[in-house]
């Protein structure tokens, strides 16, 4: 019986260590320095979000086959799945670390705001800057109109909106901090 179980548990890392282990690493995204970022920014937090969900999604898969593996099984398995799942997590922090420094926050999730009424009866487009801070867990606080145009038109909306945004946490000597004085611009327009 307890070769039987030595022989499964040698399948199973054969499979964890072979190109078919059914978790994927995103592959990582090439961030420029910050005198190279211009008129990319939007593109480079579209990739941000799709390689943290990636990160998450393989922490995700890793922690479920940690949790598949049976009693049995050489403590070699569950050490590669826990290297594993710490060198992702690692990465993505260095990642956000460079990504931040360089780019911006992080997003995690924005709302759309919603086209005031009276900017849709007159066709009328615009944008309104915005300086806020962010909660070590991420949520924005303190959000102010610092510019707008056409002023006033779109602020109540642009701020409704960003309330509800949220951002990854920045990681500084293993705890998560809160940001001040962040900007971004909201764009309104009838495409």
């Amino acid at each position: 019986m307890i070769r039987s179980a030595r022989v499964i548990g040698a399948g199973v890392f054969l499979a964890l260590a072979s190109p078919t282990f059914a978790c994927t690493l995103p592959p990582l995204i090439a961030i420029p320095a910050k005198s190279q970022v211009g008129d990319r920014k939007p593109a480079l937090s579209d990739a941000a979000r799709a390689y943290f969900e990636g990160t998450k999604a393989f922490t995700d898969c890793v922690q479920a086959e940690l949790a598949a593996v049976d009693a049995d099984a050489p403590p070699l398995v569950r050490a590669l799945l826990v290297a594993r799942n710490n060198a992702s997590v690692a990465e993505s922090i260095e990642v956000a670390r460079l990504f931040e420094d360089n780019v911006d926050l992080i997003p995690l999730s924005r709302v759309v705001p919603e086209y005031p009424r009276r900017a849709l009866d007159r066709a009328q487009e615009g944008w309104v800057k915005i300086r806020f801070s962010t909660t070590p867990a991420g949520a924005v606080t303190d959000a102010v109109v610092v510019d707008a145009e056409p002023k006033g038109l779109f602020d109540e909306a642009a701020l409704k909106s960003i309330a509800g945004w949220r951002y990854s946490p920045r990681i500084e000597n293993g705890v998560a901090v809160g940001r001040v004085g962040k900007e971004t611009i909201i764009i309104f327009n009838l495409e």
